[in-house]
């Protein structure tokens, strides 16, 4: 399996003042530079606006603050927790509602998970139906120590995918501390449940 581009993420689910979601507040007190991209995607009436620098994509909202990276390299990853962090400590909110740290793995030559899902007591049904099967989806929620993590498996016709979110709600925000050994944490555990399922990782840019 390879580590999907893109889906390296911290999200803040919080109530943000208008001003945290401005070009100039973000690229001051977040990035902490004084040049970044900005991109706007525009879909009817929704408006979306990203920054993008040095390999972090930040996506900002009122209700909702998406950290992505575009790699997994040190660099970015440190950067990555640097950016969260600065949220946390700069963007003053008098609610956080919970936050959490995403990634995907993915797959397109294997027969793990259709193997798991043929097994699933309704695809034979199905099939004597004459009825194609074209996704499959399966979530679980396991907790470990302190942490609540959300799985979701989904099978294309050409691809397995794994999902993986360690959420917390309602957390103290005066705790919160995100770090590179934080992020790195994160990712270690996540390729630990996935490998245990029988699946081999390729190499990634953070070993």
């Amino acid at each position: 399996m390879n580590i999907v581009d893109n889906s390296l993420a911290i999200v803040l689910l919080g109530d943000w003042n208008k001003l945290y979601v401005q070009p100039d507040w973000v690229a001051t007190n977040i990035f902490c530079k004084s040049e970044m991209e900005i991109g706007v995607d525009a879909q009817g009436i929704d408006i979306n606006v990203s920054y993008k620098c040095d390999n972090i994509i930040i996506n900002p909202s009122q209700e909702k603050v998406v950290l992505t990276a575009t790699n997994i390299k040190p660099e970015t990853i440190d950067f990555l927790a640097k950016c969260a962090n600065n949220y946390i400590t700069k963007a003053k909110t008098p609610f956080l509602a919970a936050y959490g740290l995403n990634i995907d793995f993915i797959e397109t030559d294997n027969t793990l998970l259709p193997d798991m899902f043929d097994n699933v007591s309704d695809s034979q049904v199905l099939s004597r139906l004459n009825y194609a099967i074209v996704n499959s989806q399966m979530n679980r929620t396991i907790e470990k120590d302190d942490k609540t993590i959300n799985i979701q498996y989904n099978q294309e016709q050409n691809y397995s995918k794994i999902h993986l979110n360690e959420h917390h709600s309602e957390p103290d925000i005066s705790s919160i501390v995100f770090d590179y050994e934080r992020v790195v944490d994160f990712i270690g555990y996540s390729k630990d449940i996935v490998t245990s399922l029988g699946y081999d990782i390729e190499d990634i840019d953070n070993e």
